[in-house]
């Protein structure tokens, strides 16, 4: 009886570990997938903030030779 206790207990613990693991990989894949995300959205906004420059400056220069 008590063998079997003991083996109960090893595998709760086991089990225990497995499904923390998992839950810590899962978290770091959606880490990743959240800061993939952030740097591809920090992307499009400089190249935004870009391509406004390059038409504001083209609107000075324009304004300019005026």
């Amino acid at each position: 009886m008590l063998l079997q206790n003991e083996k109960f207990r090893v595998y709760s613990i086991n089990f225990e570990l497995l499904k923390g693991t998992i839950s810590l990989i899962f978290n770091f894949l959606s880490l990743f997938i959240l800061m993939e995300k952030l740097s591809f959205t920090l992307i499009w906004i400089s190249r935004c903030f870009t391509y406004i420059c390059k038409f504001s400056s083209c609107f000075d220069q324009k304004s300019q030779l005026m």
